[in-house]
């Protein structure tokens, strides 16, 4: 997270990645979160349903990649 602004009542993250060379600014909102380029007026929405579906899908990811990795150093050759 390169900067975080509060707006009023809103949340602003200005985030490090890089969109077209720009960088990408996500918005807080009662309905998900709003992806838009810095400097740019188009807003992409992403409701909440969705963000949550896709962390718990790369928290499991995760979880599964670690489960992996540990019973690899586990076996026994004979």
């Amino acid at each position: 997270m390169r900067k975080l602004t509060e707006n009023g009542r809103k949340i602003v993250l200005e985030l490090p990645c890089q969109v077209r060379g720009r960088a990408l600014v996500a918005t807080a909102t009662v309905h998900g979160l709003e992806l838009r380029e810095k400097g740019c007026r188009t807003v992409y929405l992403v409701p909440w349903q969705v963000a949550y579906w896709v962390g718990a899908k790369l928290a499991a990811e995760s979880r599964r990649a670690s489960s992996r990795q540990r019973h690899r150093g586990t076996e026994v050759n004979i």
